[in-house]
């Protein structure tokens, strides 16, 4: 027996407060070493997600330059259209509406989500190329008719240099009756 001041101990008491404190340290360093373990493990994993985000942002940013660019040159396309310095404008437009379906079915993918502000223009450029449609094909039918006029004008106007001869001249003098 182990005699302590005052107080006897005998040795199941001593045993039974080593092993509460050998197993109260081992839950201590249990609890710490998962909340270590944890902590580091959450690390990881909070990374991995940041990485997946930055890869689609990164994804993201490209496909916006991407689609920049083709909008840019559907509008430089639009200008070179309203600027009537193009020969065959039914081609051009022709091209201009390929590159917009081209353009819309690359964005599909996105429309819902970051780049709703190209959709929008796409669905605005579509309107607009509409509208130049009906513009050119009034311009086309003018033309046609203008065409037409100077055919029947030139007609007339050899009708009229054939007859002309034939048409006997009157004196000025003669006023009739």
């Amino acid at each position: 027996m182990v005699s302590n001041g005052k107080q006897k101990l005998n040795r199941k008491d001593v045993r039974q407060a080593t092993l509460r404190f050998i197993l109260s340290f081992v839950v201590l360093c249990t609890v710490s070493f998962l909340t270590v373990f944890f902590m580091f493990k959450s690390s990881r994993i909070q990374q991995e997600h940041i990485q997946i985000e930055i890869d689609a942002y990164k994804n993201m940013i490209s496909r916006n330059e991407v689609m920049r660019t083709k909008l840019d040159e559907i509008y430089d396309q639009m200008n070179l259209m309203n600027s009537n310095k193009v020969q065959n404008e039914i081609l051009l437009r022709d091209r201009i509406l390929e590159d917009i379906r081209n353009t819309e079915s690359a964005l599909r993918e996105d429309s819902a989500k970051g780049l709703k502000h190209y959709a929008v223009f796409l669905k605005h450029s579509k309107e607009i190329m509409r509208f130049k449609n009906e513009l050119l094909n009034i311009r086309i039918q003018e033309q046609s008719a203008l065409r037409n006029l100077n055919d029947c004008m030139g007609t007339e106007q050899r009708m009229t240099d054939r007859l002309k001869p034939d048409v006997p001249k009157i004196s000025k003098k003669f006023k009739g009756r």
